[in-house]
């Protein structure tokens, strides 16, 4: 029976059938042009060939495509071209042997014009989430920060940035270094270099800190003679990322009272300045205690 199924399906491979196979379309402007007409990222081929070349077709279809290369066609008038089903089919490589009954779209016509070149920054399409106990620092930095974007002056003026393709990360716990490709949705108009960028992550493990003997220092508009703080020094709890909080030292903190116009007699909590990639998450003790002396009788 199994033998039986084999030699059916051997013998039905084999047999001639006709289908729709979709292969990706690339055009290439003339030397120092650039293509101003819309076309399709896929053309549609109506194949005849064996049920194994049509299979093959399908499921390996990165080695089958249509590239129309421009510069190698005569224009039908200046910068103007009209592309016959031959020119389409003609243009078709493949590994599969197959005859091509016909294709969708199969006429178009393609404009060029002056190649415009303009520098765009990378906007990066992101999504990170970390393992519990890490967090992820500052955001990430992207290498190179612009791309040379080549095409039609009018559709580059448009443009502000250009985006990267999405990259979702889950689990991080370590920094991350990793290559994606930039955005190919205007692919079939304009050429983006280079196509792909540098991402680095930067995760580390979350841990707290405390530095002691922190000066709280009075706004220069409070007389110093009159104006009392105690007590004097403070301990800070910063929380960050642990390669970050070895760097910081105590002289990279600072703890103010207000300024003298928000300022009473009584307890105030003073504001904390930490170094970018930490926080502070107190001072011990919390709030200090300002007293406004009177001046000293002469």
């Amino acid at each position: 029976m199994m033998l039986a199924s084999l030699l059916w399906g051997y013998v039905s491979l084999n047999r001639m059938y006709e289908d729709d196979v979709e292969l990706p379309l690339t055009v290439i402007p003339p030397p120092n042009q650039a293509l101003l007409s819309t076309v399709p990222q896929r053309i549609v081929v109506r194949a005849r060939a064996t049920g194994l070349q049509l299979l093959n077709l399908k499921l390996f279809s990165r080695t089958s495509a249509c590239t129309l290369d421009l510069g190698k066609m005569k224009p039908e008038s200046q910068a103007m071209y009209r592309i016959t089903k031959d020119d389409i089919v003609r243009s078709i490589t493949t590994t599969q042997s197959m005859t091509t009954q016909s294709v969708r779209p199969s006429t178009m016509i393609l404009a060029t014009g002056d190649l415009t070149i303009r520098s765009l920054p990378v906007k990066l399409r992101y999504s990170v989430s970390t393992r519990q106990g890490f967090l992820m620092v500052g955001e990430p930095v992207v290498s190179p920060a612009n791309v040379e974007v080549r095409g039609s002056g009018p559709i580059l003026q448009s443009l502000k940035r250009w985006y990267t393709e999405r990259v979702i990360l889950t689990d991080v716990h370590e920094p991350v270094n990793t290559t994606i490709p930039v955005s190919d949705t205007m692919s079939t108009m304009l050429n983006v270099v280079p196509n792909t960028v540098h991402v680095r992550v930067n995760v580390q493990q979350l841990a707290d800190q405390i530095v002691a003997d922190v000066p709280v220092t009075m706004p220069p508009s409070l007389n110093k003679e009159t104006s009392m703080v105690f007590p004097t020094h403070v301990k800070v709890i910063l929380r960050g990322g642990v390669e970050d909080l070895a760097r910081v030292s105590i002289n990279d903190i600072q703890v103010a009272l207000p300024e003298a116009d928000k300022l009473l007699d009584g307890f105030v909590r003073p504001r904390v300045t930490v170094p970018a990639g930490t926080w502070s998450v107190g001072t011990i003790p919390p709030i200090v205690r300002y007293v406004e002396r009177l001046p000293s009788a002469q």
